[in-house]
């Protein structure tokens, strides 16, 4: 065979490989992380999850927060992972994972890692969350002890893949939403009046909290408030130090990601201020409510 049909060959061979590795690997996608589960092993002798994923930053070069990776087993205890090993692609991903805290990343950075987790006492279903990703169901059902945790174990390809990247927030004018800072609208009874009660905040945990990191992209899956908790979103933030330029930026947010809201006559917005999340970074933060009845 002449050395430029076997090199030709060879390729093909090579595109074809990736092709099969691709349609093998289940992959799910946020705003900001896309994961690819490439290889799902188990150790029954210690009940140890090794996970193989290629990992991918989709959002814009800055400073990101490390992303959450865990999984959740059916009593909601949070299983990290043991250990980490970089494989192949982005050292800087590897070292933002393994340490944690905040680093400057280049957008579409990619890393193959691979994780190592103990579920000696993980039981019933088991989630892998990551990042803004919808969680991952990695096993239906498992017995309390763990012992089961690799017969039950799904493959690679029979993971459900989650949302799809979605495209950039728009930089153009922000669609009309009212925010409400310290008050909040209900409504005297169903179809009836609307009212307007001052309050530090609404008496209810909103449905979706928007999170956006002064500066950075924050890592939030959900947020502990005076009234409950919350899911999270997670934007980054780069504006102005003004309530009206911060609330321009969520109403876009809210207009990309859940177009449900704007402009509807049973929700409204809420807007929460400025926090400080565990490593004492600076946070703006919009919630999404469902209206209801004023208290009686």
């Amino acid at each position: 065979m002449r050395a430029g049909r076997k090199s030709h060959l060879l390729s093909l061979l090579f595109l074809a490989g990736c092709a099969a590795n691709a349609a093998a690997a289940a992959v799910g996608s946020g705003r900001h992380w896309q994961l690819a589960v490439e290889n799902l092993q188990c150790d029954p002798a210690d009940s140890v999850v090794m996970l193989e994923a290629r990992i991918r930053y989709l959002g814009a070069t800055g400073l990101v927060e490390a992303p959450l990776l865990r999984i959740v087993d059916g009593a909601g205890r949070a299983l990290p992972p043991r250990s980490l090993l970089w494989k192949d692609g982005s050292k800087p991903l590897a070292a933002l994972m393994s340490a944690g805290g905040v680093r400057s990343m280049e957008a579409n950075t990619e890393g193959r890692l691979q994780f190592k987790f103990p579920l000696r006492d993980a039981g019933g279903e088991l989630k892998l969350e990551f990042g803004d990703l919808k969680a991952i169901v990695l096993a239906k059902a498992v017995a309390s002890g763990g012992k089961a945790v690799c017969g039950q174990l799904l493959k690679p390809a029979q993971l459900q893949a989650t949302q799809r990247p979605r495209p950039p927030i728009g930089q153009g004018a922000a669609p009309r939403m009212r925010i409400y800072r310290e008050a909040y609208p209900c409504r005297d009874a169903p179809g009836g009046a609307l009212r307007t009660i001052e309050a530090r905040h609404p008496p209810v945990p909103p449905e979706q909290m928007l999170v956006f990191g002064r500066g950075y992209l924050p890592n939030l899956r959900e947020v502990e408030l005076p009234t409950g908790k919350a899911a999270a979103q997670s934007y980054a933030y780069a504006g102005k130090d003004e309530p009206d330029s911060f609330e321009d930026a969520a109403r876009r947010a809210v207009a990309a990601d859940f177009p449900s809201y704007p402009g509807s006559a049973k929700h409204y917005a809420f807007n929460w201020g400025v926090q400080r999340d565990a490593a004492g970074n600076e946070l703006f933060s919009v919630g999404l409510y469902g209206l209801r009845p004023c208290a009686r």
